[in-house]
């Protein structure tokens, strides 16, 4: 019980930070960058259900590198995939 509270208080950090460190990038780009952030903003905003889930990633992946919070995280979609491929580090596997 304990590895899973001190996991979920790592993951908790991680996401904390991140949320932080998106909020930065995305109001540094916007101040300095605005003529990137149109397009990509535009890009997120026209992701649907019906999407192709490959284009879907893609698209939310660079929205978050810019700073764009999204529907789905790219990050983690990651790291489950690795977890589910045995490469899941953070799972102690």
């Amino acid at each position: 019980a304990d590895n899973v509270l001190k996991r979920m208080t790592i993951i908790g950090e991680i996401l904390s930070f991140r949320a932080m460190a998106q909020q930065g990038l995305r109001e540094v780009f916007s101040q300095h960058c605005p003529f990137l952030m149109g397009p990509i903003e535009g890009l997120a905003d026209v992701v649907t259900p019906d999407t192709d889930i490959q284009v879907t990633l893609s698209i939310f992946e660079l929205a978050s590198a810019a700073g764009i919070p999204c529907e789905v995280d790219p990050a983690l979609v990651t790291a489950l995939a690795r977890h589910r491929t045995g490469l899941g580090w953070l799972w102690g596997h």
